[in-house]
């Protein structure tokens, strides 16, 4: 089964393109957050983690919407490889279920680190 997570980090953000891309992907279900990204803990997501099974996919439209640093990325990346549950990211086409899709997806949180902490260093 395909789920498909959704997350804004402030109530009065839409949702909208997010569930739109992953209805278009075909997910089979849609789970939706509004909660910053910097809070450890996402109720939503962690329901939906306990629910996935070996052979799941989740699926989700950037990398930023899962976590905000390279640590709880990995980590959670981790966690589903060895669940056997594969990871999708729409805007970046990766794919874990690929040997390449693994690489990248490695490389990018590193980036996605990075441009938080320079975001964090404007403020």
């Amino acid at each position: 089964m395909i789920f498909g997570y959704a997350r804004v980090s402030a109530f009065d953000q839409l949702l909208d393109s997010q569930i739109e891309q992953l209805r278009e992907a075909n997910v089979d279900r849609i789970v939706q957050e509004k909660v910053s990204g910097i809070h450890h803990q996402k109720e939503e997501l962690t329901q939906l983690l306990d629910q996935l099974v070996k052979g799941d996919t989740l699926m989700v439209t950037r990398m930023d919407r899962l976590g905000r640093n390279t640590k709880q990325l990995l980590e959670l990346i981790e966690e589903l490889e060895a669940r056997g549950i594969h990871l999708v990211i729409l805007n970046l086409g990766i794919d874990t279920r690929t040997p390449s899709g693994k690489f990248i997806l490695t490389v990018m949180s590193a980036f996605s680190e990075l441009d938080w902490t320079m975001i964090k260093e404007k403020q």
